[in-house]
């Protein structure tokens, strides 16, 4: 039979592409316009961000294993440990993509890198949360018998200072916030080589990354920005004279409530100049 035609598609070979419908591990980058090429600069980050999540899902598994071997805490203490395993869910779900490129560049394509920053940094800060919680409330006797407690729990007595809970509560802080460290880094070169957001070169946005990209889309920094700088205007030493906006077009009037109808600064010849900087000065003409 004849050989089924198929489409060239940008960025892959036309001889290979045969060879690789049907295979679902490609089926995101074949929908991809363009294949991602990651910079150098953000190859280091990147494996930094996958180890933290490889970190992460172990933690959620000893945490799992902690729950049947150990005593389980109580009181706000567990509450502090249910926030901290709902912020590390919320890492390990919205950082995923970050493991292949393929899922990478579907993340990027569809302008999803900006939202995982800030899901990233809310889980920090909700992880953060949970350790005050659980190390605020805990009793001058918590400290005191933490040792003890933690040579209960089968640590050796000469490196014994933690227990279980709290190890785990702090390895989870600490692999959260290198996670959303790493995350910022790649993005920032994504970021600066014009990858990210993907129609970077059509839209008028700086190479300079700002920290609200952490919070917010670059275009809307970019609108901030702009607001901003319009907003500034001229220094307050600087007065420029304005005409006030009298009711008055040519030789028509305007019943105004309150104002006469026979003032004569409503004609278009007494219109007076007035600084609308100085308040003063502008109740005084509109008294005339």
């Amino acid at each position: 039979g004849d050989s089924k035609h198929v489409p060239y598609e940008r960025g892959i070979d036309p001889e290979m592409r045969p060879h690789r419908l049907g295979s679902c591990g490609t089926c995101i980058s074949d929908s991809l316009s363009l294949p991602l090429v990651i910079p150098e600069a953000a190859e280091r980050p990147l494996s930094h961000a996958r180890g933290c999540l490889v970190g992460l899902m172990a933690v959620a598994s000893l945490r799992g294993c902690a729950v049947n071997v150990y005593n389980t805490p109580a009181g706000l203490h567990w509450t502090a440990h249910m926030l901290s395993i709902a912020a590390d869910m919320i890492s390990i779900i919205g950082a995923l993509p970050v493991f292949t490129t393929a899922t990478l560049s579907a993340c990027i394509e569809h302008r999803c890198l900006g939202s995982l920053m800030t899901l990233l940094l809310t889980a920090v800060l909700c992880d953060l949360g949970a350790a005050v919680i659980f190390f605020s409330t805990a009793g001058s006797s918590t400290w005191i018998l933490m040792k003890p407690i933690a040579t209960e729990e089968g640590a050796p007595e000469a490196i014994a200072f933690i227990g279980v809970w709290e190890c785990l509560l702090l390895s989870s802080n600490v692999l959260e916030t290198a996670l959303c460290v790493s995350a910022w880094r790649f993005y920032r070169v994504f970021r600066e080589a014009g990858i990210y957001p993907p129609d970077a070169h059509s839209v008028r946005i700086s190479k300079e990354v700002s920290p609200l990209e952490l919070v917010c889309e670059a275009e809307d920094v970019a609108l901030l920005s702009d607001h901003c700088t319009s907003c500034s205007g001229p220094s307050d030493g600087e007065r420029h004279p304005q005409t006030l906006p009298y009711p008055s077009v040519g030789s028509q009037r305007y019943n105004v409530p309150g104002i006469p109808a026979n003032a004569r600064w409503l004609d278009s010849g007494h219109t007076r100049m007035c600084d609308v900087g100085d308040e003063q000065d502008a109740h005084e003409c509109w008294a005339l």
